[in-house]
């Protein structure tokens, strides 16, 4: 299981990845933090509301699931809330020279 929301059924298969993918984007944003276009702001909002629920894009553990209860529906998806506010999570400082990856 990603995160045990949307199911009666806890069991220990409990895993973080999705939290650990974005703790290694946040590393590489602090080596390269002229390379991305968001802010810290982003995935800090992100993982928080991974287990929110306030969400439906991280109810259950895929889309079939979250097709089958309906999720679409009876919920907003955290990315219309972040398209709808993006300049709250861009980075003012973004240089557009790719050779810093190249360094």
């Amino acid at each position: 299981a990603r995160h045990c929301h949307g199911t009666q059924d806890i069991t220990t298969d409990y895993s973080p990845i999705f939290m650990q993918f974005l703790d290694c984007v946040w590393q590489i944003t602090q080596h390269y933090p002229y390379s991305f276009q968001f802010n810290k702001y982003l995935l800090t909002f992100i993982g928080q509301h991974l287990y929110s629920c306030l969400y439906g894009t991280f109810l259950f553990d895929s889309e079939r699931i979250r097709r089958e209860n309906e999720v679409r529906p009876k919920t907003q998806s955290l990315w219309s809330y972040v398209n709808s506010f993006s300049t709250e999570f861009l980075n003012r400082s973004t240089r557009r020279d790719w050779a810093v990856f190249y360094q």
